[in-house]
């Protein structure tokens, strides 16, 4: 919508033709970032679309193909919806190269949005994408470097996420997990999963583990799946305290060991 009951497609059929003229061509043919002139030049007319409705002829997709070669693994494409086979937040291309002197192809999907609400699918994708923008990088005194953008996850309301996992205990553990490893992931931390599947057996708990590197040291998080938090632990694996998925600490090391990750 461009003004109250007046879309994009409404203006191109009403607009003079210099300026329809300049919108559509920006469509068929995308500026190209220096990142990937190269590879537009190889590759772009190997790139076709997968879900051709009409199937006679073999449509290529150099706007489509511009958002897949972009940005590290693809940034978002964004079509006007003209039509019902944009109605998706996946688009499928057909990714034809050359390997070994043999012509091969491989299916690939790229990041779409036609409508405002398909933004809402991809979010955390975006967030994501957001954070790798940054080089802020995780330590002890600032465990979450990027909690400005993890904090988007929920809107900048905590509250409202605690009040969610009371309404839904049957899927607490789940909601957590997935909040867990958004925030972790957003934040510069990776999944250990022979440290968790390890230390769930040692603990005989539910124990899923992230880490980051400090140097040449380590970060430990370990989902605390009672209160919806972090475990932080030093190098060695000890103890350093609780804080909420917002950066915030809310517990004190732990002495005793309990919470500490054990390290083979």
């Amino acid at each position: 919508m461009i003004s109250t009951n007046y879309t994009i497609l409404n203006w191109l059929r009403d607009a003079d033709v210099d300026s329809k003229t300049l919108l559509l061509g920006l469509i068929q043919s995308p500026p190209i970032g220096k990142e990937i002139q190269e590879e537009k030049f190889i590759y772009m007319e190997k790139i076709i679309l997968a879900d051709n409705a009409e199937n006679e002829i073999e449509q290529e997709a150099e706007g489509l193909g511009v958002a897949y070669l972009s940005n590290k693994n693809g940034t978002l494409s964004v079509s006007l919806d003209s039509d019902s086979k944009w109605d998706k937040t996946e688009i499928l291309l057909i990714f034809r190269f050359e390997q070994n002197g043999k012509s091969c192809e491989k299916p690939v999907k790229v990041k779409h949005a036609s409508k405002p609400e398909h933004m809402t699918e991809h979010k955390i994708w975006a967030l994501k994408k957001k954070s790798l923008l940054g080089d802020m990088v995780p330590s002890l005194q600032n465990l979450l470097p990027n909690k400005k953008i993890s904090n988007l996850l929920v809107d900048n309301d905590w509250i409202q996420f605690r009040e969610q996992l009371k309404k839904h205990p049957e899927n607490k553990n789940a909601m957590i997990q997935e909040m867990a490893e958004n925030v972790a992931e957003i934040n510069g931390y990776q999944f250990n999963r022979f440290l968790s599947s390890h230390n769930q057996k040692m603990k005989k708990s539910l124990r899923f583990i992230y880490e980051a590197a400090e140097g040449s040291q380590k970060i430990y998080l370990s989902t605390d799946f009672e209160k919806g938090a972090f475990e932080v632990c030093n190098y060695q694996g000890k103890h350093q305290g609780e804080y909420n998925f917002n950066g915030e600490k809310t517990g004190e090391a732990d002495k005793s060991g309990k919470h500490n990750i054990d390290l083979p």
